[in-house]
């Protein structure tokens, strides 16, 4: 078979030519072309003065003078949005206005107001309350609160404390907490249950806020020992009880002036309730006498200090000893709890009870003006321990016979 011969092509107009691409600037030369921009110009604030100041310095801090005086004050360490509007308020100038349009009388005023908020403040607004070296109530501004931080955790690495030995470690003084919290039940609670678990039982006391003052410890062994009692923590059982009282009263008063009447009613069943636990008279009463009581009012109405005072026992401490033993009742109904507040019905109702062997006229602790002791030693002299019941020793009969030698 023959070879084909293709076949030639038909030749026509020549094909156009592509469009050549635009050539693309080329930005560094025109940067280089463009003149530099002249920098921009501040914004022009409004109700700005003559004398403004853009920076203003104040407690050792440098503020902005075009923010309010109520913002611009929070920059000071110590300081927040609530002590910054107090502190304008306590200086008389307005928390809107710019600090820099204050004049140096106004920003004096100020900055003095600064170094006296412990003065001015309540104790519960200000950052170091009793003061552990000074024990007054201080609020730090600027500088102060790095130098007593670091004071402070110095005063820790020295004692030895916990938190110190943590600090001079490098560990972490305050960790998460690694205790399994419990589980809610998905159920609701019904009304006849009791709030709260019986295995995390609420504090029915508070601590001190500061450990070492002089004063109050001295004033509490006092109390201790004019009462009898057995640790810090019953006084400051009672102590709690008394505060309750007095706050309930301050929120009643509160009340009371805007002409609550669900919060008169609740006036009079406090001061019933006062009166039927004998901390304050049966009539006659304001809401003035709840906030007069002292913790004295309180440790008064124990079931251990009457049962000294209605002469069951000769000092405070033996009072104790026959409540806890079992040896005293209220109303034919033992009682073995000291702390026990006692209302004006059931004090007549005290004696000793029943089913004691001290119950019994016969029994020596009975024998009046005599204190059981222990026998002295051989060759020792019988001393007398201090009389604390108040009376005088009873004097010996006409019938009693005199001590052999």
């Amino acid at each position: 078979m023959p070879d084909e011969k293709p076949t030639p092509e038909k030749e026509g107009p020549p094909a156009p030519a592509p469009p050549e691409k635009a050539a693309r600037p080329s930005k560094k030369k025109d940067e280089e072309k463009e003149e530099p921009k002249a920098p921009r110009a501040p914004k022009k604030l409004e109700g700005v003065k003559e004398d403004f100041r853009y920076i203003v310095r104040m407690a050792n801090s440098d503020l902005d003078g075009t923010r309010s005086v109520g913002i611009a004050l929070t920059a000071i360490p110590g300081v927040g949005i609530r002590v910054a509007e107090a502190v304008a308020d306590l200086a008389g100038v307005s928390r809107s206005e710019r600090l820099g349009n204050l004049s140096e009388e106004q920003t004096d005023k100020i900055e003095a107001t600064l170094g006296n908020l412990g003065e001015l403040f309540p104790p519960w607004m200000v950052n170091r309350p009793k003061d552990w070296e000074s024990g007054l109530d201080l609020h730090l501004v600027g500088s102060e609160v790095e130098v007593r931080l670091r004071d402070d955790i110095n005063l820790m690495k020295m004692i030895r404390s916990y938190k110190g030995v943590r600090h001079e470690t490098g560990q972490k003084v305050r960790p998460r907490r690694r205790k399994k919290r419990k589980k809610r039940r998905s159920r609701r609670r019904r009304r006849s249950e009791p709030l709260g678990d019986p295995k995390f039982s609420r504090a029915k006391f508070e601590r001190p806020s500061h450990p070492w003052e002089a004063e109050r410890i001295k004033a509490e062994n006092e109390l201790l020992k004019k009462y009898g009692l057995k640790n810090k923590k019953e006084l400051w059982r009672s102590q709690y009880t008394l505060r309750r009282f007095r706050q309930r009263a301050r929120e009643l008063q509160a009340r009371v002036r805007t002409g609550d009447k669900q919060a008169e009613k609740e006036r009079e069943q406090l001061l019933r309730r006062l009166g039927r636990l004998g901390l304050l008279p049966l009539e006659g009463t304001t809401l003035d006498d709840v906030l007069a009581l002292d913790v004295e009012a309180i440790l008064s109405r124990r079931l251990q200090t009457l049962t000294f005072l209605k002469g069951l026992a000769f000092t405070p401490r033996q009072a104790r000893q026959f409540i806890v033993h079992g040896h005293v009742s209220i109303a034919g109904r033992r009682v073995t709890i000291p702390g026990v507040l006692v209302s004006r019905t059931e004090e007549n109702g005290i004696s000793y009870d029943e089913r004691s062997v001290i119950s019994s006229d016969l029994h020596p602790v009975r024998q009046t003006g005599q204190i059981p002791t222990p026998p002295p030693a051989e060759g020792g002299e019988d001393e007398e321990g201090p009389d604390l019941s108040g009376n005088e020793p009873a004097a010996p009969g006409p019938g009693s016979a005199p001590k052999e030698d």
